[in-house]
């Protein structure tokens, strides 16, 4: 029974990463609102938001990503069999010998060359909508290959911008970032400046990198069963199941199950480690530029001689580091001071999601996060609270009330835009709704003047989602503490109250 649960577990984890991106098409259109739009809305998606073709100008070459859900199957049902003999025998060079080759097989048609380019033609594919289906109200939406040289992207969205305000007649073009694409939209502003544009939206981005990124860049590779834990609750967050799981997932990790998975896989991590990121990891995400922009800057020395230093010693990687070193040299430094001038030429927002911990595979996986990116980095430096814990009266001490979220894990005075910041609280990273659209919308195009968090009596400062309905609303948590006793309790009552509530469901019964 235990070894049918690890291998499910882990079976769902997998699941898990691989459906993480959200994937569409570049787009043209306008959407009817109460608020005037004055100039053209540019939407920059984030990480893995794009198709990846075999050759960029020909959308009916092969996908090189998403990969297929046959191809991944296939590789997990090939990688099975051996995991169950590697629990018999704990023959770590056999589950090498077959787990890595598969990985490889499933990954390496999206590795870039080792100097960090496309393998030949591969990438987005980038038609721009016709001229005359370009309006001064339009959303468009600019797509990219996220695997390559942030500066790179720059440079196209630049001719996009330019083919934009071209097509329309306007002089400026309004922004809305998401993740990567915020790097993205920042790298464009430290080259090209902020002329063109006349609001910026920036959703939970990651200018200022992700913390997971340095620490697996830097060798920090370790699991732990509450984080395992805590991160499928995060999956399963807002769904039709996520109490129920939830609830027995809690139950399973006071039984030490979950600690039992984690201690299997630090076991399999300490043996395959090097050989797994030498062969898969650093061929792939290694050369992926776009990954080394989101390695904050505090781990950037040491990942890079970390992974430099289990890579292939007869692959020229001089390239790579060149590109790498380039991007430090002309965005990095430049960061707060190109977002200051944003803000004094342009409208801003900040989208700054929070609520989860973060992914499971570092030893700071407490980190408060929206699932990826760290609510101190994508608010620009919200104090925060580790995950699951509450900030101290004497680290809020002297704060005024109207920075502390009412779950007291945030404290937004030490935002560089704290007016313009908005929180989100239970929104995770990838997740897209027309309510948060709008939202956006009404900030960068706020008829009053340029918005803050006083502009909306319904977008205050703090605020909630509610997947049930993907309503934003004000946010009203409390802290409440219980007895490790009385949470398991509660725990055992919520898994016969939801069993109870999903059988209602399920026939009818309400």
């Amino acid at each position: 029974m235990k070894l049918k649960f690890s291998v499910k577990m882990l079976s769902v984890l997998l699941a898990v990463v691989v459906i993480a991106a959200p994937l569409a098409g570049l787009t043209a259109y306008a959407r009817e609102r109460t608020i005037v739009q004055n100039y053209p809305l540019i939407e920059i998606p984030g990480f893995m938001a794009s198709d990846i073709y075999e050759d960029k100008n020909d959308k009916n070459s092969k996908e090189i990503f998403p990969w297929s859900t046959d191809d991944i199957l296939n590789t997990v049902k090939n990688c099975v069999p051996a995991l169950l003999k590697f629990l018999v025998n704990k023959d770590y060079d056999a589950l090498a010998d077959t787990i890595i080759p598969e990985a490889k097989a499933l990954l390496e048609p999206s590795f870039c060359n080792p100097d960090g380019t496309p393998v030949g033609n591969s990438g987005a594919y980038m038609e721009y909508p016709s001229p005359d289906r370009i309006r001064k109200n339009s959303t468009l939406t600019f797509r990219y290959d996220w695997r390559i040289d942030p500066i790179e992207i720059a440079a196209e969205l630049n001719d996009f911008i330019d083919y934009v305000l071209e097509s329309t007649g306007c002089r400026k073009v309004a922004v809305s970032c998401h993740s990567l694409g915020g790097l993205v939209t920042l790298t464009y502003m430290s080259i090209y400046g902020t002329d063109k544009i006349y609001a910026a939206g920036l959703n939970t981005t990651a200018i200022f990198g992700e913390a997971y990124t340095g620490q697996l860049f830097s060798g920090d590779i370790t699991v732990a069963g509450e984080a395992l834990v805590y991160y499928l609750q995060y999956a399963l967050d807002q769904t039709d199941f996520d109490a129920l799981v939830g609830s027995i997932l809690d139950v399973l990790q006071e039984a030490g199950i979950a600690d039992s998975i984690a201690s299997l896989a630090n076991d399999i991590i300490e043996h395959i480690k090097d050989r797994a990121i030498s062969e898969v990891l650093f061929p792939m995400f290694s050369s992926w530029l776009s990954i080394w922009a989101m390695c904050p800057d505090e781990y950037l020395d040491g990942a890079k001689e970390y992974m430099f230093g289990v890579a292939d010693p007869e692959v020229d990687y001089s390239g790579l580091r060149a590109r790498i070193d380039n991007f430090s040299k002309i965005v990095r430094p430049s960061r707060v001071e190109t977002l200051q001038k944003l803000d004094e030429n342009a409208r801003v927002a900040v989208i700054s999601r929070y609520g989860y911990s973060s992914i499971p595979l570092t030893s700071q996986w407490n980190s408060l996060t929206d699932g990826v990116i760290d609510a101190s980095r994508n608010s620009f430096g919200a104090t925060t609270a580790a995950y699951g814990e509450t900030l101290t009266d004497e680290e809020l001490e002297g704060v005024a009330p109207e920075f502390i979220s009412p779950d007291r894990t945030i404290n937004a005075s030490t935002c560089l835009f704290p007016d313009k910041t908005w929180f989100i609280r239970d929104y995770k990273h990838a997740t897209n709704s027309d309510a948060l659209d709008d939202m956006i919308f009404k900030l960068l195009f706020n008829p009053n003047g340029e918005s803050t968090v006083a502009s909306y009596p319904e977008y205050p400062r703090f605020l909630q989602y509610r997947g049930f309905d993907e309503s934003i609303s004000p946010d009203t948590a409390t802290t409440e503490e219980v007895s490790k006793f009385k949470a398991f309790l509660n725990k055992m009552l919520d898994i016969f109250d939801n069993i109870y509530c999903l059988l209602l469901k399920l026939f009818k019964l309400r």
